[in-house]
């Protein structure tokens, strides 16, 4: 009689363990499936027109848009590492606008604005870096004009130029263009106000 107790105690228990072990397991596999998507979602690409226009841009806008330094080259790139190439099968023109923040001309903004393609890099899944050459920009007069350089693609304007140039500029707008039966598609990002921004993206001549 003892015996079979035994056995019978022995036999619960391992129901129990088993079934302890299986729950834990099931509750780990669950939260690694949940990490796993949350990191996914973090880092996928921007790569439609519809989640170009959720407000999520402009929160995440400083972790999507990097800008480097390449002295050999006395350039300046920007990366724009949270875009997906695939956007460029719609929109064919990226325009940046930047503001020498607290500098305006007769109560107007100063603006830098670049005008790019939107084209693929090397890396087919990437946009090519938007290029901007400063000390060729740097060279030219203080002045509202449109500039164009050899061997680049981009455009570069200034609006509301001062006497000097501004060499600090505070990304506050992107613009992607389609253009389809000579008509322009825009479709903006939400635009905010620098004080706004925890991290603001900055262009340094």
């Amino acid at each position: 009689m003892a015996k079979a107790k035994l056995i019978t105690f022995t036999f619960l228990t391992l129901i129990l363990s088993f079934s302890v072990g299986l729950t834990a397991l099931l509750n780990f596999s669950e939260n690694s499936t949940i990490e796993r998507e949350i990191a996914s979602i973090g880092h996928s690409k921007i790569n439609n027109s519809e989640l170009l226009n959720s407000k999520n841009i402009e929160n995440e806008l400083s972790k999507k848009i990097k800008i480097y330094s390449l002295n050999q080259n006395h350039e300046k790139v920007i990366a724009l590492e949270g875009f997906s190439s695939q956007l460029c099968k719609t929109y064919k023109k990226i325009d940046l606008y930047f503001e020498a923040y607290g500098v305006s001309v007769s109560g107007e903004s100063t603006q830098f604005k670049i005008s790019a393609d939107c084209i693929p890099a090397q890396d087919p899944a990437e946009i090519a870096l938007i290029k901007i050459p400063y000390e060729k920009l740097m060279n030219e007069k203080p002045k509202n004009a449109e500039f164009k350089f050899s061997g680049y693609t981009e455009s570069f304007e200034f609006i509301n130029s001062d006497t000097e140039w501004n060499r600090t500029w505070v990304l506050s707008k992107i613009i992607f263009k389609s253009i389809r039966n000579n008509e322009s598609k825009i479709v903006k990002l939400n635009s905010f106000q620098n004080d706004k921004l925890s991290q603001p993206i900055v262009l340094e001549f």
